[in-house]
């Protein structure tokens, strides 16, 4: 079996680096977005001038279906199109990964509340925490308490990978202590210390959270606003 994997990896870069591979003749692929910075344009057909479908992030993971000149003919979230192959990486994650899509802080939907809920059934959000869709930096925090307790590399960006195991049976509850509830007064003598006008801020957006200026956090049950 350890002689196996490595010799899949090996023939599935092979076949991506073969050039003028017809899109029929290859076995679909796990592979990842790895460009270098910004995203990846998704297009109709394998052309430079062709429509862009969508733009993929990097970290994306993508089903390869075959490959057209400097091409690869893909899908990705039940959309199919065409991308440059360089920017494609082939991974050893599972067809189940693709179920899922990298999540970090600004992210907002159904995907970051899934995940919290399911953070928070496994003890790295406290049990009375209301949750919203948002992906704030205190999120951010409790995946890497959740990497910690699984030996992953601590990013704080809910990868394919990471989501996979946390929604499986392999997941582990926490363990440790979470981090003590913020309080208003903290944040404010900070905000003061570094010369930020507190109370020209609290005027100017009333309601908001002091803990956290309005991103979310424990003390205002992570909606950014207090009542």
């Amino acid at each position: 079996m350890r002689i196996i994997k490595p010799l899949v990896s090996l023939l599935l870069c092979l076949l991506l680096a073969l050039p003028g591979l017809a899109a029929q003749s290859l076995s679909p692929v796990v592979a990842r977005v790895t460009t270098a910075s910004g995203t990846l344009n998704l297009r109709a057909t394998p052309k430079a001038n062709a429509k862009v479908i969508t733009k993929l992030r990097p970290d994306t993971l993508v089903l390869v279906l075959g490959k057209e000149g400097e091409y690869s003919h893909i899908s990705v979230q039940e959309q199919e199109g065409y991308v440059r192959t360089e920017f494609l990486t082939v991974t050893d994650d599972p067809p189940e990964s693709l179920a899922y899509q990298p999540l970090k802080v600004g992210d907002r939907g159904e995907a970051v509340l899934a995940l919290k809920e399911r953070l928070q059934a496994l003890g790295y959000l406290r049990p009375g925490a209301a949750l919203t869709p948002h992906y704030t930096n205190d999120i951010a925090q409790r995946v890497k308490i959740f990497q910690r307790t699984h030996a992953l590399e601590e990013t704080g960006v809910a990868s394919p990978g990471m989501q996979l195991l946390l929604f499986s049976g392999d997941a582990k509850k926490n363990q440790e202590e979470l981090p003590a509830v913020k309080r208003m007064f903290t944040r404010a003598v900070n905000a003061s210390d570094a010369g930020f006008d507190w109370a020209q801020y609290m005027r100017d957006n009333p309601g908001t959270c002091g803990c956290c200026m309005g991103e979310g956090c424990e003390c205002c049950n992570f909606t950014g606003r207090i009542r």
